[in-house]
């Protein structure tokens, strides 16, 4: 026997403002010319050309991370090759609530980051300190100052430092 229509018309209504809240996310979109990212205290970081990465990925990942005083926890799927890194931010029910896309040349953003104010050009910085090469990284970095390097520590965990002069201003962990 069917349940009484009263009984579904919460279930319908949350339903319906689900979609339309995530539909309000907006496809307005924000254009960036590849800029000076201020990474350090005394550098900046110039994006680097896509054919920088080191192996091609095509993945959903947890992204953990803080901008000012906001702090962000959300799933993403990624997809990066020698051509471009777009990254579609998901919400709890798997919906594109915000996306950053990097052609090489450009960041285009929407929802999600737009939204909150937080400029994608940092989030597609960061993940290029994680997947490009090191090389590439030191070399969209300005002044002489950036040293990165590459080590395990001792419970084999992967990791990488980026240092300005003697400060370390980025770890990351594989």
């Amino acid at each position: 026997k069917d349940p009484p229509m009263h009984k579904m018309t919460p279930i319908v209504l949350l339903l319906v403002l689900s979609i339309t809240s995530c539909a309000s996310t907006g496809k307005q979109e924000r254009t960036v010319s590849s800029t000076s990212l201020q990474l350090g205290r005394k550098s900046t970081y110039t994006l680097a050309a896509t054919a920088c990465i080191q192996n091609e990925i095509a993945e959903f990942q947890k992204i953990e991370g803080r901008f000012e005083k906001r702090q962000f926890n959300f799933l993403a799927y990624t997809v990066a090759d020698d051509s471009i890194i777009d990254i579609i931010i998901l919400n709890e029910m798997g919906m594109e609530i915000g996306a950053a896309t990097y052609d090489g040349s450009t960041v285009t953003s929407s929802g999600f980051f737009n939204t909150y104010g937080l400029p994608a050009e940092y989030l597609i910085a960061d993940f290029q300190l994680v997947y490009y090469r090191p090389d590439c990284l030191e070399n969209s970095f300005s002044g002489e100052a950036i040293r990165i390097t590459e080590e395990d520590d001792e419970d084999g965990i992967a990791r990488r430092n980026v240092h300005e002069e003697d400060e370390l201003i980025s770890m990351i962990e594989y």
